[in-house]
């Protein structure tokens, strides 16, 4: 199996190869269990060996995975880097190098290949940067405008990268994509203006937008349709789902494979959506108060950050098969095997990194209080970014979590909710107007 020859940057048959995907975070409903983490890795081996990538005007051998979207190439919070340190120093990894002056933002970044893309706010408007992988700046373009007031000052979406453009959606609702070379605008829709669109009253627009075959979807909230597929390649609309009530909200949509056709899944803020991919006709929906979290899904069953859903093959209304006492806040969670992790808490009571058991939803531990943290995973580590600034990995066994190496961010200014990154052998953290960059390849790994 080999890559194929010539493609510029994101190939979505890569990533169909490497995480059992057909582009954009689509699951496969059907496939009964995810690759064990050994056998993702000795595929992971397999195609740097043999697949050579030829990016524009930089050709490299691929050693690491990218990071191309919303919490990485399966919108999981699941990264399949390999040879990664278990340890930190005690000061933590090596700063490799930081940049300010990136705009104000609580997004994440994308990182494809030799590039990193990221989003902030500047003078209530959103700017998208791109820089290389010694932080020099490339290309830095305006693709929408900011939240209505102060407490959307930040930017929210995350940039996704495919093929050669950079798609991303700003505070207030203007779908934009972008040149990924130059960074010049190849075309924008004013989701307000031009769908009718209605943001969170407080937060506008968060989501960050998935690409499913040549659609980038949108969840537009408003009173004449929920959902909207635009042709990724010149904004015109290709369908509009009807309007199931609600405002548009911080869920991140995610496509899954059910037996027969593709099926989006997206939500406004009082309803779950299941749409076909191809017309967004409704396939079924789950009544309930929806936030922040972007589900997860496989083998017929989806976890929406409060409930796990038994999908249904008649398309009738999902079943709860059992429902967390809390639900999972902005930090998301990540599955490792048949375990979700996450930071919850009772009521009036400290958070805890919390693990659960996905089929029954049972607390299996919840040894380590710490803040509200945002989640991704590693080689069965588990990497978190908290609201006090600090930074820990953690080693989980049967029975606990335990702290492994912890460090604090200091640059920056504001609230940390940022979702950190793992691509290429480094960490990446968003805080305030900058973003920092660590290695955490291990050196003695064979190379």
């Amino acid at each position: 199996m080999s890559l194929p020859q010539s493609r510029t940057w994101t190939n979505p048959s890569w990533f169909s190869h490497l995480n059992r995907n057909n582009g954009g975070g689509i699951v496969d409903l059907n496939h009964s269990r995810r690759l064990t983490l050994n056998n993702q890795r000795d595929l992971f081996m397999t195609q740097i060996k043999s697949s050579l990538i030829v990016l524009m005007f930089i050709t490299f051998l691929t050693q690491a995975a990218d990071w191309p979207q919303w919490r990485g190439p399966n919108r999981d919070g699941v990264s399949t880097e390999t040879g990664l340190l278990t340890k930190w120093p005690s000061a933590g990894p090596a700063l490799a190098w930081q940049k300010e002056d990136l705009g104000k933002s609580y997004s994440s970044v994308a990182v494809v290949g030799n590039m990193i893309y990221t989003t902030g706010t500047k003078e209530r408007q959103e700017i998208c940067t791109a820089l290389d992988s010694d932080g020099t700046l490339k290309w830095q373009t305006t693709y929408g405008r900011s939240g209505l007031d102060n407490s959307q000052s930040h930017a929210r979406s995350t940039p996704t990268v495919y093929e050669q453009q950079v798609y991303l959606i700003s505070g207030l609702g203007d779908i934009s994509c972008l040149n990924v070379v130059n960074g010049s605008l190849v075309w924008q829709v004013k989701g307000p203006e031009q769908l009718q669109a209605i943001g969170h009253e407080i937060q506008g627009f968060a989501e960050s937008p998935v690409i499913v075959n040549n659609k980038v979807i949108f969840t537009a909230g408003g009173e004449k349709t929920s959902v909207v597929a635009l042709d990724r390649l010149n904004g015109q609309p290709l369908w509009q789902s009807e309007c199931y009530g609600g405002k548009a909200n911080f869920l991140s949509p995610i496509c899954i494979k059910s037996q027969d056709y593709q099926i989006v899944v997206a939500a406004t803020s009082n309803t779950l959506l299941g749409l076909k991919a191809e017309t967004g006709e409704l396939v079924w929906k789950h009544d309930e108060d929806y936030f922040a979290v972007t589900p997860a899904c496989d083998d017929n069953k989806l976890f929406d950050g409060h409930n796990l859903l038994q999908l249904n093959q008649d398309s009738s209304s999902p079943t709860t098969t059992w429902t967390c006492a809390s639900k999972v806040g902005i930090g998301h969670f990540v599955r490792i095997d048949n375990r979700l992790y996450a930071t919850l808490r009772e009521e009036n009571k400290p958070f805890k990194l919390t693990c659960l058991n996905w089929n029954t939803g049972e607390v299996v531990f919840n040894n380590k209080s710490m803040p509200e943290a945002n989640l991704i995973t590693a080689e069965g580590l588990i990497y978190a970014y908290d609201s006090k600034g600090k930074v820990s990995l953690f080693e989980v066994s049967d029975s606990r979590a335990d702290l492994v190496s912890s460090f604090r961010v200091r640059q920056g200014s504001g609230a940390h909710l940022a979702h950190p990154a793992i691509a290429q052998g480094r960490l990446f953290i968003r805080h305030g107007d900058y973003l920092m960059v660590y290695d955490i390849k291990d050196s003695q790994t064979p190379s």
